[in-house]
């Protein structure tokens, strides 16, 4: 006979969880065109805020769960981030006239 749980659903599926934050990076970038500088120190700063965090002791861990939260949330919206400049047509048409100029020049 199955339990009537309180527990939400998504707790047992990560990819649940973390598809909302990656899908906000890929339509902030579609909109609003960051830079590829800025998206790389947002999400290495973001990156070794999470690394500096996993050396806190457990008890101050523990209290500022939510900030790591946070933080990793911010990093998976980095990634949708940059998964779409990577994927943008405009910057790899302009990658194309680079290499056709250093091509013509050879």
């Amino acid at each position: 006979m199955l339990q009537n749980s309180k527990v939400p659903f998504w707790k047992g599926m990560p990819f649940i969880r973390l598809l909302p934050p990656f899908i906000i990076g890929i339509i902030l970038q579609w909109y609003l065109q960051f830079s590829l500088s800025l998206i790389i120190v947002a999400t290495v700063c973001f990156g070794l805020a999470l690394l500096l965090f996993s050396f806190l002791p457990l008890a101050v861990r523990f209290t500022l769960r939510f900030v790591q939260g946070v933080i990793i949330y911010v990093l998976m919206t980095g990634f949708g981030a940059f998964t779409t400049w990577q994927k943008d047509i405009a910057i790899m048409q302009i990658g194309m006239a680079i290499i056709i100029k250093i091509a013509a020049g050879l």
